[in-house]
């Protein structure tokens, strides 16, 4: 694969990333830990089609998260000529974060099936660990975006706004994971921070991926040369 095709990988499976896991969000029903189990039954039985669909949505997430630090890992070797540490943490990043989005879907499948003849005890037993791993998947998600925007700002082949626009939301899912300290006080709401940080994550996207698809040639857009990682 040339590198064209490789910036275009980067680009599209980014692109394919940030749309799922978009269409995920707006169709999860996100039953909350101070919720009666009745209301949490009826999250999964009533809106059982569309907690189906965002089951599937997630699982779908896999595919994009996986392509697009795979095609960064060999977008950065090829532009630096080493192993890029970023391009490795991100690599190790989505691979977790991969595996944290196939957990929470098998929990939230486990509720679609069980929760019409589940007991109260039984649906908080589910519900419990489900909330705090929907907060916790956002860490490996966090690291995944710094690292890859740190990894594009060392191939040189974005401008160096963008690459902070991805360490700030970054930064912001990092702040948080603080919630999980006090779930139901009042360091719960910053995970609120989350939301602010995943709107970054679409902005960061959207810019990465047009300055890839716009550069056939393998010049970095600025005038310095990429850093290379020690």
């Amino acid at each position: 694969m040339n590198e064209k095709r490789v910036r275009a990988t980067v680009a599209i499976s980014g692109l394919a990333l940030m749309v799922v896991a978009l269409a995920e969000m707006i169709t999860w029903n996100n039953p909350q830990l101070s919720d009666p189990a009745s209301r949490v039954r009826d999250i999964f039985v009533a809106g059982n089609t569309t907690s189906s669909v965002s089951i599937f949505l997630t699982v779908l997430t896999v595919i994009p998260i996986l392509a697009f630090a795979a095609s960064l890992r060999v977008l950065a070797h090829r532009t630096t000529g080493i192993d890029s540490v970023w391009a490795l943490l991100a690599s190790g990043a989505a691979s977790v974060f991969a595996a944290a989005q196939i957990t929470f879907a098998a929990l939230s499948g486990a509720l679609v099936a069980g929760a019409p003849g589940a007991t109260d005890h039984e649906i908080r037993l589910l519900l419990g660990p489900l909330t705090f791993l929907d907060a916790a998947r956002f860490m490996p998600f966090a690291v995944m975006t710094a690292a890859a925007a740190l990894a594009t700002r060392e191939a040189g082949v974005v401008r160096p706004w963008v690459v902070w626009v991805g360490v700030a939301s970054a930064a912001l899912n990092f702040v948080s994971e603080l919630s999980l300290l006090d779930w139901n006080g009042p360091i719960g709401n910053i995970g609120n921070a989350g939301q602010l940080g995943f709107l970054l994550f679409i902005v960061w996207t959207l810019a990465m991926a047009r300055s890839l698809l716009r550069r056939t040639s393998r010049q970095p857009v600025t005038a310095s040369a990429p850093v290379n990682a020690t």
